[in-house]
């Protein structure tokens, strides 16, 4: 049946009446063709697959690399948050930052130039909640700022310093306009 359709093929389009170089150019053409229809739907879309795939595979390498290093970062904050909760069962139950900053300018000789104090409470995911106090001082010497912020830095009462900003007073040279940021975390748990 396939030789007779083949047959039927070459009689209607006249294929057995060229000579035989031009046959020769025909089959070379056909060969050419299928090759070609071989390449662009067999082979290309197969390679290109491969290169997907391969691409793929390196970034879900990346991406796993990076979570391994989050994992380690995770790892070390839980760790460091254990630490802090070992420091604030240390420090005494009574403890308020705003009472505490209050006393630490009291000793540094710095309560007059204190413009405000705003205390406020951040709720945090995990057991422990930010306690934070706003602070500006006008019109501060250097040398006093600097006493000042030695004493209020305190990692035995997990007391640090989150933000600072020092501008030099309008009002008088050599002294500073400071907004100052102190943060310490209590125990929710």
């Amino acid at each position: 049946m396939l030789g007779k359709y083949i047959k039927d093929i070459r009689e209607k389009s006249g294929f057995d009446k060229l000579e035989s170089r031009e046959k020769l150019i025909v089959l070379i053409g056909l060969c050419f063709l299928v090759i070609f229809a071989l390449v662009q739907f067999v082979v290309m879309p197969y390679l290109d697959a491969d290169s997907r795939l391969d691409s793929s595979i390196s970034q879900k390498e990346a991406e796993l690399v990076e979570l391994q290093l989050l994992q380690q970062d995770y790892r070390s904050l839980r760790a460091e948050a254990g630490g802090i909760r070992e420091q604030l069962q240390k420090r005494p139950s009574s403890f308020s930052l705003f009472s505490f900053l209050d006393e630490q300018a009291s000793v540094a000789d710095v309560k007059e130039f204190i413009g405000y104090m705003k205390p406020s409470t951040f709720e945090g995911d995990g057991e422990l909640v930010e306690s934070l106090v706003e602070m500006k001082l006008q019109g501060i010497a250097l040398e006093k700022l600097v006493a000042f912020l030695e004493r209020i830095e305190s990692p035995e009462n997990v007391v640090s310093i989150k933000r600072i900003s020092i501008q030099e007073s309008g009002q008088e040279k050599g002294l500073l306009e400071v907004i100052l940021q102190i943060v310490t975390f209590v125990d929710n748990g």
